[in-house]
């Protein structure tokens, strides 16, 4: 049935047509069309009180700073006396990437969670609005991020790092986005030999584990929750046992990643 409907008979299909059969047909229809710009997958707006920032004076050692900080979540925009920065919280354990944002220009963000794939221009590059600047994939389809303005394009995110929907991967018009501190991030937790691994079907964000630490699984259980293109996907466990989760919570993932092990 899903052949039928447009897959191409692949596991991955047969099991994205089951889960979501109203939006499947259509998701296999542009997929075989390549590319596809992301206008197609617009950010929802955000209401004006959720998790909206505020500002602040913060005195550190006898000085006072102007801090004003954007809407709150593991990607956050924070102005100190005003210069602006982006802060990326990651896993427990790893240290917050911050990058300082060029004033007045537009910022380029990623219209979905998945994968950066490449720059189309350069760095430095000047782009009119409206050019195909970054290319990302998720759901197994590769997407266009187009320029919002024309200027200099400066990135923040290297090629082949896993993106959050709305994350800011670099700026036009404003100057060059200068990083003050991009630590590497600690590297995914690796399963224990012998395991059964849990892993991503697709690139996105890790939402949560269904059981508690240690508890008693079956093969069919739902064990975890993704989201990826504002979908909710459940990740189902492929054998009995102990199950140990190794991905964080809010973090993001890319397909084939370890999200847990089943002993």
């Amino acid at each position: 049935e899903a052949k039928e409907n447009g897959g191409n008979g692949s596991d991955e299909d047969t099991l994205t047509y089951a889960m979501f059969p109203k939006v499947a047909p259509k998701f296999f229809a542009e997929r075989e069309k390549g590319p596809i710009s992301s206008d197609s997958f617009a950010l929802p707006k955000v209401s004006a009180d959720a998790g909206k920032g505020g500002s602040y004076t913060v005195n550190v050692d006898g000085q006072n700073f102007n801090v004003t900080s954007g809407p709150a979540g593991d990607k956050m925009s924070v102005t100190v006396d005003g210069t602006t920065y982006n802060v990326a919280f990651s896993a427990a354990g790893s240290a917050p990437v911050v990058t300082t944002v060029a004033g007045n220009g537009a910022d380029i963000k990623a219209p979905v969670a998945g994968t950066l794939l490449k720059h189309v221009v350069a760095s430095g590059s000047e782009v009119k609005e409206g050019d195909t600047i970054i290319m990302v994939e998720s759901m197994k389809m590769e997407l266009e991020v187009k320029a919002t303005a024309s200027g200099k394009v400066e990135f923040t995110v290297q090629p082949g790092s896993a993106i959050t929907a709305g994350q800011v991967l670099g700026t036009i018009g404003g100057g060059a986005a200068a990083v003050v501190a991009a630590p590497a991030e600690n590297a995914p937790a690796q399963p224990t030999a012998g395991a059964a691994v849990v892993t991503a079907p697709v690139a996105g964000t890790y939402l949560k584990g269904m059981f508690s630490e240690g508890a008693s699984v079956k093969a069919g259980d739902t064990v975890c929750m993704i989201e990826s293109m504002k979908m909710e996907l459940e990740v189902k466990a492929s054998s009995n046992g102990t199950i140990h989760y190794i991905a964080t919570a809010g973090s993001a993932i890319t397909a084939g990643q370890p999200l847990a092990e089943i002993k």
